[in-house]
């Protein structure tokens, strides 16, 4: 990766701008518990991190309706406070002054990001783009969601890179032969980047 061609960070969202691991692990478990389904190990959860939610729920409850089960667990979800990675306002701040374009690509819907982004107090404005599976039209770890991004943006890979805290985000870089940064503030450890272009211990160095 070299950082002289840099012109768009694209970020990850939740364990890379906001803390979600706990939350993910607790209202999983609490919803297959309401549900009447077998509770999962907090490593069989974590392990999945990253992938789309509808991926999640059919790997761990198969014989779950994923409608049922998204409503209960975002009821037991938003029981939860949301807070910020540690100074990552201030890095954005930073990286928009120092003039990067700032991006979020995410498994997230846009109206969830854009909600979380308010409760957490981290500026919508620090972003040219916000983006969910709806506004690309595909999945991670597919290809595809890069090669619409630097089509939509006239970038090249090299020119890019991604920023994230799971082995699913550095398989979508990697399958579009995107540059890679892990964030070690998910559930995903050190050992699992192997493939990555460097490791951070958060957004904030």
């Amino acid at each position: 990766m070299n950082k002289n061609t840099i012109k768009a960070i694209v970020f990850d969202f939740d364990d890379t701008l906001i803390h979600y691991k706990e939350i993910g692990l607790e209202s999983h478990k609490k919803a297959a518990e309401k549900l009447d389904l077998r509770i999962p190990t907090d490593e069989e959860i974590g392990s999945h991190f990253g992938k789309p939610w509808h991926v999640i729920i059919q790997k761990l409850w198969p014989r779950a309706h994923p409608e049922l089960f998204k409503q209960t667990y975002l009821e037991i979800a938003k029981e939860f406070p949301r807070r910020q990675i540690e100074v990552a306002s201030e890095t954005l701040k930073f990286l928009k002054e120092a003039g990067y374009s700032l991006h979020i690509i995410s498994s997230r819907s846009r109206e969830s990001l854009l909600t979380l982004l308010s409760q957490t107090g981290i500026s919508k404005e620090y972003f040219t783009s916000i983006q969910g599976p709806e506004d690309i039209g595909y999945e991670k770890p597919s290809k595809m969601i890069f090669q619409v991004f630097l089509e939509r943006y006239g970038l090249k890979p090299d020119q890019v890179v991604y920023v994230g805290d799971s082995t699913t985000d550095m398989e979508t870089a990697k399958n579009a032969e995107v540059p890679f940064l892990a964030v070690l503030t998910g559930w995903h450890k050190e050992e699992h980047f192997g493939n990555a272009d460097g490791i951070l211990s958060s957004v904030a160095g």
